[in-house]
């Protein structure tokens, strides 16, 4: 059986569904997600409608659940962050039931969990800062943080994969579902074996013509909405 790590999907449906269709004759049994599953692209009542009935996830907020929330309850951070990141909040206003709202800003800040033998902790930016960012060139020292007595952590918000070890003890970032910055259009995400515990990153080619479209039309303002698709 498989355990699927998922992170920064960024209510982008077309990513997500070509990653389940990855999924298929994979027996993946368990899906844990590091958070942003909004914010960017337009399609946040199908990711979400995906995700909170499907009973293998097991999910965490991250910083754009985090926006939504202060969107939704000050007109002011709604115009700052409508002009930084889009009209991908005003969706979820919009489109979003009262149900689906509650599940997605319910969602924790950090998960600890065990599946089988192995131990997770899942977390947003860092350990201890949600907004933080971890890259895959990471000091040393800021490394040693973010290592913890969990087999693996899981972190996300740079939509740049990268594992690292210490000892037996790994911190994997599987990269952003839907908006991948180190390769544009392939989707990136992580399995692992729960059998002898191999890590496989998998990536995964998504069509962009329909989000660009969906961008020119609520967002042609924010070139780099399209512009992160091709490079």
């Amino acid at each position: 059986m498989q355990i699927a790590i998922l992170s920064d999907i960024h209510a982008n449906i077309y990513a997500l569904d070509a990653v389940y269709n990855d999924f298929k004759n994979k027996n993946v049994e368990n899906i844990l997600i590091a958070g942003d599953l909004i914010g960017y692209y337009y399609w946040p009542k199908e990711v979400v409608q995906k995700l909170m009935h499907d009973e293998r996830v097991l999910c965490i907020s991250g910083n754009h659940e985090n926006i939504l929330s202060k969107t939704l309850s000050c007109s002011d951070a709604f115009k700052k962050y409508k002009q930084k990141y889009g009209s991908g909040y005003e969706i979820c206003r919009n489109q979003l039931s009262k149900n689906e709202l509650e599940w997605l800003l319910g969602l924790p800040e950090k998960l600890d969990i065990k599946i089988r033998d192995m131990s997770f902790t899942i977390a947003h930016g860092s350990l201890n800062d949600q907004e933080k960012y971890i890259y895959p060139d990471i000091s040393l020292n800021s490394l040693e943080d973010n290592h913890n007595v969990s087999d693996f952590t899981v972190l996300g918000h740079t939509h740049y994969p990268f594992i690292k070890n210490n000892g037996r003890n790994m911190i994997i970032n599987p990269g952003s579902v839907g908006q991948p910055r180190d390769i544009s259009r392939i989707a990136s995400y992580v399995l692992i074996n729960t059998e002898n515990h191999a890590i496989t990153f998998r990536r995964v080619r998504f069509e962009i013509d329909e989000i660009i479209r969906a961008a020119q039309k609520y967002d042609p303002e924010i070139h780099y909405l399209q512009t992160v698709l091709e490079r």
